[in-house]
């Protein structure tokens, strides 16, 4: 990277609990680009696994809350990844519920400004696990592209409360999501244009 400061592109993962967030991410960094430097930030305590292509760096945090409990230690490895190890793309999970928003939120608040640059929302949404009316609805308004897992076809289609609130709000913001439906683990080229589709120019 150049010395001159560059807004690093972000990527929020959400889901259930059991959706796969951490397997997901941690699949995406061992398909890095040759060249590029990757930051890829996990909740749990599996610990950073071996073997990962050069450029690759995963940080594995407890499970605390990124907007709340967990902020301090989240702004502490932020900070020191954004200013020594200047990423070209940052990766970062977080649960399904009430925080993520303010999640969002704070990520795009002035601490970050120059630092971070456009933050994208992906869901994972296992269809073979219901979700609560509140997860769903979180889900479907905050999230850029919605990947709902463990289909059993391509042409497999979400539940039928799902397809109304997405028919809903594609029509009032139709470039702002895009719903697709893999048939197993999801790769990070289908995430890339699957999100593209909604935010041209990641």
């Amino acid at each position: 990277m150049t010395d001159e400061l560059q807004p690093v592109w972000t990527l929020v993962l959400t889901g259930p609990p059991g959706a796969g967030k951490s397997d997901t991410l941690l699949n995406w960094a061992r398909q890095i680009p040759e060249g590029e430097v990757w930051t890829v930030i996990t909740r749990g305590n599996a610990g950073v696994p071996v073997g990962l292509p050069t450029g690759a760096h995963v940080l594995a945090l407890a499970h605390d809350c990124a907007c709340c409990t967990g902020q301090v230690l989240l702004r502490t490895h932020l900070s020191r990844t954004l200013r020594f190890r200047r990423p070209h793309r940052l990766f970062i999970e977080a649960a399904l519920d009430e925080h993520l928003v303010k999640t969002l939120s704070w990520l795009a608040g002035p601490a970050w400004t120059g630092w971070i640059g456009p933050i994208s929302c992906m869901a994972l949404l296992p269809m073979n696990k219901p979700l609560t009316p509140q997860c769903q609805a979180i889900a479907l308004t905050s999230a850029h592209a919605i990947c709902y897992t463990d289909a059993a076809a391509p042409e497999c289609t979400a539940p039928a409360q799902a397809q109304r609130l997405l028919a809903a709000r594609a029509q009032a913001d139709p470039a702002q999501w895009r719903m697709v439906l893999p048939t197993g683990r999801v790769s990070w080229s289908l995430a890339h244009d699957a999100l593209g589709c909604a935010r041209p120019g990641i």
